[in-house]
């Protein structure tokens, strides 16, 4: 009995553990099967789309406070559906002299309607681009909602096997670009860049670069630049309001068309919603049948419109498309920031983005009321012709003794030459040494301090001219008109004998002024002020004021009762001294991407010119003034009576 319960104790022991083995058997099959399905779709999934999926870019779209707020954005990025199958969009061809009269091929056109369609197609949409009002913000939103239309990113990933880059392109579908350069449509781009061969490659590394475009251009920035925000591996993207333009940060920033697309303000300011992009990728070589034959279309996504109002190309027919690489070599390393200001009132950056927003709506007009504008400019040259007629013997005059005595004003405007050059070294040294560097690391940008640092050279450059150029240029006008013995070296001993309230006066316009501008009222104060205060100089070298006070006196004094001429003559000798320079600089530097130490010198060779013959222009208008009936005398002590045959000349 013992013997026989062991062998039944055994037996059940045996059959106890071969279930346990059957069971933990079981489970793991179970588990493999179950694991199989998840597996097999892991092994489905596109490499390109997971890709993507992975980097696909956050828009921040800045706030509306109400509808149709063009501070703020009233479009999203959208699929294409958002016109193809619309019912208020047109497919044109271009064969007559205006969109208006162009040939309608078809309403509500599909993907496989616009493909391979070449460059005299176009779409429009309902509304005048060139006068939006509120109709195309409020279509889009109307026929987004109905359609349930989701935020939208199209990625085409470039492999470029030369150049060891894997390039995945985020194109961004707007409905109408609402900027200063208004059009129906917008392509917008962000890139991210990778050093590999392949997308497999890409996947198993990091991005080395990030790329946003940027009106015709774009900004880069590498993986460690503060500006470059990332959520979970994903950049967001700031577009500014209306323009599109990607930026790195929630900023005011100067749009500035690398290729003349557009100039004014960037509105990417706080406050923005993040906004998350369903991510479509479009195939490398789509099938025009298939619903990626948009990406075929030769035409413009917008109706037709002269110059920069023109709708957009389709982004297959740009060279960013087919070759992203040599396209991003020339993009910037920064975007131009513009200070903003907290004075009260209007500020110099409403001003200033008003201005450029304004300018652009007088070149849309003048293009769509080309009538109305002959007759403008026939009215400005007329008022220009009167002003200069009316002018036409100070003018005359100030030439002629420029003509006369030409060497001697040359070498006394040749002085403008080494204070550039001066004025350049002290920028380059600004942008070495502290405290100057820290405008560096502000900017963060080599080309926003180079730009800065023109602007900076130029600004105190003017400054030294106005020192040095200027009182020489009223002591040599002064001799002259006495028919006295002159010399260069006459000049700057008699302005250096003077030099003391000549230099209090500049230095106090140049403070209170400088203080002056930073508001809109300001700059009008600032304006009354330069134009009242103007003459010092010829209070000093030619009334003989010794001191800074009696100097703006005597300017005073000629200004009073004669603000309308004062300001007529202001404004042409000034523009005549000041404006030349700087522009054909900032032109060239623009245009022919000439170094800003390159443009300032070009800048100070006009000056040797234009500098001395807005003074003695200026200078004759103050000595004729003299003769004012309404004139009250300084004090006896603060004057010298001016004597000899010119100046009674001038008198009579």
């Amino acid at each position: 009995m013992v013997i026989l319960r062991f062998i039944i104790s055994e037996d059940r022991s045996m059959s106890s553990r071969r279930a346990i083995r059957g069971i933990l058997l079981i489970i793991i099959l179970a588990s493999v099967v179950a694991q199989l399905p998840h597996a097999a779709a892991r092994a489905q999934v596109d490499p390109a789309q997971e890709l993507a999926d992975r980097y696909a870019p956050i828009a921040v779209l800045r706030d509306q406070t109400a509808p149709c707020d063009r501070d703020g954005e009233g479009y999203f990025p959208a699929p294409v559906e958002s016109v193809l199958g619309n019912p208020g969009v047109a497919l044109k061809i271009a064969d007559t002299g205006s969109s208006a009269t162009d040939t309608i091929i078809k309403m509500a056109p599909s993907a496989q309607d616009i493909a391979n369609l070449d460059d005299q197609y176009y779409l429009d949409f309902p509304g005048n681009p060139r006068r939006p009002g509120c109709v195309f913000e409020t279509d889009f939103q109307q026929y987004a909602a109905a359609q349930g239309l989701k935020p939208t990113t199209y990625a085409h990933i470039v492999v470029d096997e030369d150049a060891h880059r894997v390039v995945i392109q985020y194109w961004l579908w707007w409905y109408f670009n609402d900027w200063n350069n208004l059009h129906e449509g917008d392509w917008e781009v962000v890139q991210v860049v990778f050093d590999a061969d392949s997308v497999e490659t890409a996947l198993a590394g990091e991005p080395i670069r990030y790329a946003y475009a940027q009106h015709g251009g774009g900004e880069l920035a590498d993986p460690d630049d503060r500006k470059l925000k990332l959520v979970d591996g994903h950049p967001k993207i700031y577009p500014a309001a209306g323009s599109h333009a990607t930026h790195y940060e929630q900023e005011l920033f100067l749009g500035w068309g690398e290729n003349g697309t557009g100039f004014g303000c960037d509105n990417a300011r706080p406050t923005g919603t993040e906004t998350p992009l369903e991510v479509v990728v479009v195939p490398n070589d789509p099938d025009p049948d298939s619903a990626f034959g948009w990406a075929t279309f030769g035409g413009r996504w917008g109706e037709r419109q002269p110059w920069e109002f023109n709708g957009p190309r389709s982004p297959n027919l740009t060279r960013r498309w087919a070759d992203p690489v040599t396209d991003m070599a020339n993009w910037r390393s920064s975007s131009l920031i513009v200070p903003g200001s907290n004075s009260f009132g209007p500020n110099v950056t409403d001003t200033f983005c008003a201005l450029s927003s304004g300018g652009a709506a007088v070149i849309s007009w003048a293009d769509q009321n080309q009538r109305a504008l002959l007759v403008g400019l026939l009215g400005l040259v007329l008022a220009i012709g009167t002003l200069g007629f009316q002018m036409r013997r100070r003018i005359g005059w100030a030439t002629r003794i420029y003509r006369e005595n030409w060497k001697l004003f040359v070498k006394i405007g040749l002085a403008a030459v080494p204070i550039g050059i001066v004025f350049d070294g002290l920028a380059w040294l600004l942008r070495q040494f502290r405290p100057g560097s820290w405008l560096v690391e502000w900017f963060n940008s080599p080309s926003q301090t180079s730009i800065a640092s023109l602007f900076l050279a130029t600004s105190f450059q003017y400054l030294a001219i106005l020192l040095l150029v200027v009182p020489a240029t009223v002591a040599a006008t002064a001799m002259v008109l006495r028919n006295q013995p002159t010399s260069v070296t006459i000049c700057y001993t008699t302005v250096l004998r003077r030099i003391k309230p000549i230099l209090i006066c500049l230095l106090l316009l140049s403070v209170v002024t400088g203080f002056l501008i930073s508001s809109f009222v300001g700059i009008l104060l600032a304006v009354f002020i330069l134009v009242r205060w103007q003459f010092y100089t010829q209070g000093v070298l030619v009334s003989g004021a010794r001191t800074w006070r009696a100097a703006l006196n005597w300017s005073r004094e000629v200004v009073r009762y004669r603000w309308i001429p004062t300001s007529l003559n202001t404004i042409v000798f000034q523009a005549i001294a000041i404006v030349p320079g700087p522009i054909v600089g900032f032109l060239l530097m623009v245009w022919l991407h000439l170094s800003p130490v390159t443009a300032n010198l070009i800048s100070s060779l006009i000056y040797v010119v234009t500098v001395p013959l807005a003074t003695i222009g200026l200078t004759l208008f103050y000595i004729e003034e003299r003769g004012n009936p309404y004139y009250r005398e300084p004090a006896a002590d603060d004057r010298v009576v001016e004597s000899g045959p010119a100046v009674e000349a001038v008198q009579a």
